[in-house]
């Protein structure tokens, strides 16, 4: 399940930002460019842990609220759109893609 679930999920976001990642290491080639790369990756990877964090936080917190559905099910069944929403949503990637 967790395999799937990384692939249909975690492995699209991360491949946009590993997209990101490569244009900003060509960046560092260019003078004074490196400063900004770095801040770049940092607020990809933030972005990125933000969304997961929020996401695993709902599907517990959807678990202790109604235990009709084990944890395994609630991530099988929500945390996918969970991350997705939480990655649109965040503060501080929003604006930079």
């Amino acid at each position: 399940m967790l395999k799937t679930l990384i692939g249909s999920t975690i492995i699209p976001q991360i491949g946009r930002a590993l997209s990101k990642t490569i244009l900003l290491n060509v960046m560092k080639f260019f003078p004074g460019a490196n400063a900004a790369a770095s801040v770049i990756n940092a607020t990809v990877a933030s972005g990125i842990t933000w969304a997961i964090g929020l996401a695993i936080n709902e599907v517990a917190y959807r678990n202790a609220m109604d235990s009709s559905k084990t944890i395994e099910q609630l991530l099988d069944s929500d945390f996918g759109s969970l991350f997705e929403k939480f990655m649109e949503q965040n503060p501080v990637t929003k604006n930079k893609s």
